[in-house]
């Protein structure tokens, strides 16, 4: 999952900035990851973690794809429910479908929403 995150990172538009030795303040800088677009610093423990957070996909994510792709990113949601042959419910999983232009689709299959989305938005960085 840390690759996958990762990759959400940089898609969202951070950029890693590494740490650097300061001459006039005679100490090191810490890394940190620069939000481009708003040249806000965001330090590794404030980073996101995507696949796990359905409010930094909506925040960082969603707006990304609606801003590279302008007016043509649809989201869909789904789920089903996985039974066992005792009708049990062995687990729930979740589809990400994302439509471009009406032509083309992105799919991510995970147990969770967020993960799903991630999985889509990977597929389609991927095959663009």
């Amino acid at each position: 999952m840390n690759e996958l995150n990762e990759k959400m990172i940089r898609f969202a538009g951070f950029r890693h900035i590494k740490a650097v030795y300061c001459v006039h303040c005679k100490r090191w800088e810490q890394e940190y990851w620069l939000v481009e677009g708003i040249g806000k610093r965001i330090y590794k423990p404030d980073l996101p973690i995507f696949p796990l957070s359905l409010d930094a996909c909506f925040k960082w994510l969603v707006p990304k794809l609606r801003r590279d792709f302008s007016w043509s990113v649809d989201i869909g949601f789904s789920d089903s429910t996985v039974f066992n042959l005792d009708r049990t419910v062995d687990r729930v999983e979740w589809a990400v479908t994302l439509y471009l232009m009406k032509s083309k689709e992105y799919c991510g299959e995970a147990e969770t929403p967020t993960l799903a989305l991630c999985k889509a938005i990977e597929q389609l960085k991927e095959q663009a």
